[in-house]
Formats: structure tokens, sequence, C-alpha cells
């Protein structure tokens, strides 16, 4: 994502990241959070989140119905304002209910510190609801006056912060009905580069996708996938309670033979028959360990056993090589390190 992002800046075209999510996940507003927080992509020029409400200013209609949570949000972001946080805080757990039914309002609220400690921008995005109850529209149009609202007040923030000659990148949080392509997307600037990425994983419940899923997939790390031709959405699959499996993941810097193995740098074996694919190489794993040589650097792995796959991730330092031992049947994955 942050390659993404950059290419759109070095070719001059502002770049919208939106993360669209399922309410009941709060593994999902997490995921969001490590994105935007220290360590997450870099040089974010604003922050968006539907969970909090944006001041309107729609002409012929009360200013009083279209206060959200614009001050507030200021308030604690330049100063760590605890009255402000209090307030919002009481406004999270009185207005969004599914944060509160799920018990996940702390990871919204933890957006703020996330973005207080980048010291970028967030801002709310909603439309609140006193002057929700004076549309005449509702449902799905609703929903596309919600995004509007949010749009017409980002445009007003945004317009401060840009500089001639340098591009805007914005991440904003949203659920997952508004990233697809009949809800926010189309109120974008068509020159701009736009990501929508669909969140999967941390649901409750045995009716999800997730659930249907995790019968057949494992997914011990992250899992981006593109879902078009342009990359301009993808899926993003989260280890959770769902579709995680066990991982165990161990250093062995003196074990019996680690100098042979290091030659290989990758080992693999799995307790059922199956093709495992690293990158570009295919390996047929049976009985016994396989060997692959493979560089240092970030290497993708994908485990095809019968109806099971399992999926993850293993960085190789340089002089270092790992072991991969899968059990399909129990969902199991141990990488062993060795050699650093």
């Amino acid at each position: 994502l942050e390659a993404r992002l950059a290419r759109a800046r070095r070719e001059g075209r502002d770049a919208y990241l939106l993360f669209g999510t399922f309410h009941d996940s709060a593994l999902q507003v997490d995921a969001f959070r490590r994105l935007i927080g220290p360590g997450g992509l870099p040089e974010l020029d604003a922050i968006v989140v539907e969970q909090f409400d944006t001041d309107g200013l729609w002409q012929g209609l009360p200013l009083a119905a279209q206060a959200g949570d614009t001050s507030l949000l200021a308030r604690y972001l330049a100063r760590g304002d605890q009255a402000a946080w209090a307030a919002l805080a009481d406004r999270q757990a009185r207005e969004d209910y599914t944060a509160w039914k799920y018990g996940y309002l702390p990871s919204v609220m933890e957006l703020l510190v996330a973005a207080r400690a980048t010291g970028t921008s967030l801002l709310g995005c909603d439309m609140p609801r006193p002057l929700q109850s004076l549309a005449a529209s509702t449902g799905s149009e609703l929903y596309r006056l919600r995004e509007l609202h949010c749009l017409l007040a980002l445009e007003e923030e945004l317009r401060a912060r840009r500089t001639p000659g340098r591009s805007l990148r914005i991440a904003m949080l949203w659920g997952q009905d508004h990233v697809k392509p009949h809800g926010v997307r189309r109120f974008l600037p068509s020159r701009a580069l736009v990501i929508s990425c669909y969140l999967l994983g941390g649901r409750p419940g045995i009716l999800t996708p997730e659930a249907e899923l995790a019968r057949r997939l494992t997914v011990n790390d992250p899992l981006l996938i593109p879902l078009d031709e342009s990359e301009q959405e993808l899926a993003i699959l989260l280890p959770g309670p769902d579709l995680a499996g066990e991982l165990d993941r161990a250093r062995d810097h003196e074990g019996e033979g680690a100098s042979e193995r290091r030659r290989a740098q990758l080992r693999a074996s799995s307790t059922r028959p199956g093709v495992l694919r690293v990158g570009a190489a295919s390996l047929r794993l049976g009985s016994g360990e396989v060997a692959l040589a493979l560089p240092p650097g970030e290497h993708r792995y994908l485990l095809a056993a019968g109806e099971r796959r399992i999926a993850g991730g293993l960085t190789l330092a340089a002089g270092e090589a790992a072991t991969l031992a899968f059990e399909p049947e129990r969902r199991r994955t141990a990488i062993v390190y060795e050699g650093r």
C-alpha cells in the first residue's frame, strides 16, 4: 500500500486509501490504527473516520443540528485535552451502537491516540444524527448523502493543507458498503488514485464469509488480494479468531545441523501431501523435508494440501535460514529461524 501511495505522489496525484470494514469487527478497526499510527503509512495528510461526526455547513438548516465532533477532535489532537477526550468517549458510547454492542469502543478512541502520535489531523466524517433526522432520504440514498456530507467537509479541511507541487494522501475508515464503486469512490476526483480495501477477519458468528473461508483457508499473516486488474480494489484478510490457525515462531541459533540447513535457506515439510508455493517457486511436499534456495528478504508462501490452504509470510536476514513445518489437519504452522 505504501508503494502505491508513493507512486501516486511521484505522478503528482492525490491518493485516497479507503478502508472498508464490517462494523462488528474490532480487529478491522485495530488494523486501520496500525496503518495510520507510528510505523504505518508515512506522510499522511489527513485521517478520516466515519465513527466521528463532522460539522455541516448546509444552507437553510439550523447550525445547532449540524454540530459534530470537529471542535472536540481538534482540541484533543492539539493538546491532549482530557475534557475533549471524555466528551468524545461519551458521544461514542451513546451514538456508536455497533462499537458499543461488540465491545470495541476503546479501539475507536485509540485511533485518536495513533493520529496524535504522528501529528496527523484526524477528522470526523459522518453526518450528525440531528442532521440525518432532517433528511428526507433513507436507506442507500441516506448513505450517499452522508458520503457527500463527509467529502464536502473534507474539501474545506484539505484546502488549507494543499501546497503547490505536492499531492495529498488521505486514509479513510468506512463501513464496507461505502467503499464500493457505488459509494464514496464516485464523489472523489477522477485523476486521484483511489484504493478500496475490503476487510475480512475478526467477526463473530458462524454465518459470516470468514466462517465459510475458515473451512478451507488459514491465514497466518495479513493477506492482500487484488480483486481487479487495476488493483484499485483489494481484499485484506486478517488473522483473527476465525481465519488464523496456530502459528509457532522460534529462533534456533545453535541447533544440530543448522549450518547445513542455512545453505538451503528454506526447508519445508507437511504432515499431508501438498504443493507449497514460495514466490514463483513450487515445491511438492510429501514425506521428509524439501529444500529451496532463497535470497534474504520477505517471502510469501501458500500451501495447498487437499482442500486446505495455509498462507503467510516469512522474512530472512542475510545468513539466515528457516524451516517451515505444516500440519494442515490442525491448521498449524511452525517456523524456526536459524543462524542470525
